[in-house]
Formats: C-alpha cells, sequence, structure tokens
C-alpha cells in the first residue's frame, strides 16, 4: 500500500517507474518498516500486559476483543485489494490458493514443517503471480 501510494504521489505506476521513483518506494517502505519495528519496542508489553488483563478479567470479552482486532485487520487490507480488482484480486486469490493448498499438503502428506513456511511460499507465489497477472491482463487489454 505504501509503495502503491509513493508510485501514485509521483505519477507514476509500476509499469512506468523510473530509478528515482523505485528510490522513492525503497525510501518510503524503509521508513514505515523502521517506524513499525520500533514502535514494537515501546508498544508490545503494553499490549500484550491490556490483552491478558482483558481475557483474565472476563474471557468472552477477551475472545471478543482478540476477534474485532483480527478481523479489523483483515477489513483494513482486504476491502481495498478486493475494491481494486483485476490484478490486485486474482494475486489476493492465489496467495489464498497456495495457502490452502500448502495446508492440505502438510495435513494429507503429514508434513507438518511446511507450516512453518506457508507466509513465505504465500509471499513469494504472489509476488511471482502478480508479474503474471499483469502480463496476462496488458496482453488482454492492450
Amino acid at each position: 500500500m505504501a509503495a502503491d501510494t509513493a508510485l501514485k504521489t509521483l505519477g507514476a505506476d509500476i509499469a512506468t517507474a523510473s530509478g528515482e521513483s523505485f528510490g522513492t518506494v525503497m525510501y518510503v517502505m524503509t521508513i514505515g518498516i523502521i517506524t513499525g519495528l520500533i514502535m514494537v519496542i515501546f508498544t508490545t508489553k503494553k499490549i500484550q500486559a491490556g490483552t491478558i488483563k482483558l481475557k483474565n478479567k472476563d474471557k468472552k470479552w477477551g475472545t471478543v476483543a482478540m476477534s474485532t482486532f483480527m478481523t479489523t485487520i483483515a477489513v483494513v487490507f482486504l476491502v481495498p485489494i478486493i475494491l481494486k480488482g483485476g490484478v490486485y484480486l486474482l494475486t489476493l486469490l492465489t496467495s489464498a490458493v497456495i495457502s490452502i493448498l500448502i495446508s492440505l499438503l502438510a495435513r494429507h502428506e503429514k508434513l507438518n514443517w511446511l507450516h512453518s513456511f506457508t507466509l513465505a511460499f504465500c509471499l513469494l507465489g504472489a509476488m511471482t503471480s502478480s508479474v503474471f497477472w499483469t502480463w496476462l491482463m496488458e496482453r488482454i487489454g492492450g
């Protein structure tokens, strides 16, 4: 999302990005990632303590709070992708299919170690598929 916003600010997209655009995207992504890592250092203990306190105080509300938190994260990230459609949606669906296939394979073949690599495979597969979907859409649309 940060990379897309940076490119749009420069008036470019992934197909027309220059070296300068790439540098800007890398700068924006680096600042975003570093900021998150620094914030984790200062906030994780407080968030975890608050979550544990809520769960110990009232298990039902603790469950509701955690479910709401996870649902909110899913909505914030998934809705914009779904609404954009096209390559974004196809990439999301590809990642979901990869995740499901890895889970089924790990369960069926008793390869539990595969679960540890689900995120990595989904990320690599999604990035690769996004290049394919972009290429395919350009061929169909152009």
